[in-house]
């Protein structure tokens, strides 16, 4: 699986992709940008790697055979996770958008996605996260 070697510092990207030509692009343009990212093909994949909760940041794909883009979140979420969701998907409309929203996706990108517009994209979402952690930390 690419992106699985064992890296003993957690990925600040997650990132859920059962198509592994899609998966494997993602993950080269992350990387070519400098983010730590890693990558699963499945959602329990994910729900195995112990080192996922500490990441910042989710990218699933909406439609997967084992679970979809959404229960990928749930899962992650039940397990006290508070990152941001990025849900890409090749079957964009403004219901799967919404529906995306609701269950906790702050953004909802159609695939294909340009790669300025998914950097640009991961880069807010990473640095909003940032700052959202930056400001539980402050002394209250």
């Amino acid at each position: 699986m690419l992106g699985a070697a064992h890296d003993e510092r957690p990925p600040e990207i997650l990132l859920v992709e059962d198509d592994s030509g899609v998966r494997r692009s993602i993950l080269m343009l992350l990387k070519a940008h400098g983010l730590s990212a890693k990558a699963y093909g499945s959602g329990a994949s994910l729900a195995q790697d112990a080192l996922a909760r500490a990441a910042r940041l989710l990218i699933a794909d909406w439609q997967m055979p084992d679970m979809n883009g959404i229960e990928v979140l749930a899962s992650l979420r039940a397990t006290g996770w508070a990152g941001a969701g990025l849900m890409l998907t090749g079957y964009y409309d403004a219901i799967v958008a919404a529906k995306a929203r609701q269950e906790g996706f702050q953004e909802v990108l159609p695939k294909p996605v340009l790669d300025h517009e998914l950097i640009g994209t991961v880069t807010r979402l990473l640095s909003e996260q940032r700052a959202k952690v930056a400001e539980q930390q402050k002394p209250g």
